[in-house]
């Protein structure tokens, strides 16, 4: 068995135990699958030019899915959806393949709705929306943690203005994954329940377990995928998962610490939100 079977034949399952990554550097401008929209605008890609083969396969102690440009026969097909900074990026689902992925989300937003013959996926980025009001803030002299946290809000407003505004009008039957469900997932809940599953060596105990921070934002993250059902068509479904800062204690009477910064863990099951 590989991640790649693992992941197909219980997506939920797999997901739920295991932080899932994306490294889609092989879609460049030189092979021509690279968007590019431009700031503010919103483009919608040919399907079949990114249905492409995909794989999974284990990296720093998490999954990592890779769109694969070459196609080999045998392979698990995809529509993948990348992103671009400041920019909305369509692609439109139909019934030729059973899944489809998009770039990590760490504040973009995407959002699924139906049209004639399967759904269009969007995904949607504010950077410099964002980057307008926290940057200043952040490289500021000594900002206090609720000057940063304030900052945080104001700013990823603003990227959200700047998002739904590419998205342009509601449509029927549309439903988002947005900043706040996946950051919002990084509750004390989650945590402890990480925690709890965190395998370490048998002479290892946990004695710190937390989030990392960078200037008071946790180091979140966000794999959406969708999942072609026979009966009920697409449906949708986000991971939550956060970077850590932790410290586990080996021996009883001469102790030794090791430090652990940056290894992703999932936060509580992931969720379904189409349809």
């Amino acid at each position: 068995m590989t991640l790649t079977t693992d992941f197909r034949d219980d997506a939920l399952g797999f997901s739920s135990r295991l932080p899932i990554g994306v490294d889609d550097r092989q879609l460049t401008a030189a092979n021509g699958l690279k968007p590019a929209a431009g700031n503010g605008n919103h483009l919608v890609l040919v399907t079949a030019t990114y249905t492409l083969d995909w794989t999974m396969e284990p990296f720093n102690g998490e999954a990592l899915l890779t769109p694969q440009v070459a196609a080999i026969p045998g392979r698990e097909r995809c529509i993948y959806l990348p992103w671009e900074p400041d920019a909305a990026i369509s692609v439109d689902l139909d019934n030729s393949v059973d899944w489809f992925f998009t770039a990590t989300l760490t504040g973009c937003h995407v959002r699924v709705y139906p049209i004639v013959g399967g759904v269009r996926v969007t995904h949607g980025n504010g950077k410099t929306a964002y980057n307008n009001v926290f940057t200043p803030v952040s490289t500021s002299v000594a900002p206090s943690r609720l000057q940063l946290i304030t900052a945080d809000a104001i700013g990823s407003a603003a990227a959200t203005g700047h998002v739904n505004g590419m998205f342009g009008a509601a449509m029927p039957g549309e439903k988002f994954v947005r900043k706040a469900n996946y950051v919002g997932h990084v509750s004390e809940v989650h945590l402890k329940a990480a925690r709890q599953r965190f395998r370490t060596s048998w002479d290892e105990k946990i004695v710190q377990f937390g989030a990392a921070e960078t200037s008071a934002k946790p180091e979140s993250s966000c794999f959406v995928w969708g999942h072609r059902h026979g009966i009920h068509g697409w449906q949708f479904w986000y991971q939550s998962t956060v970077q850590i800062s932790a410290r586990l204690q080996k021996g009883i009477i001469s102790k030794t610490t090791r430090d652990i910064y940056g290894q992703s863990v999932v936060l509580g099951t992931p969720e379904q939100f189409y349809p």
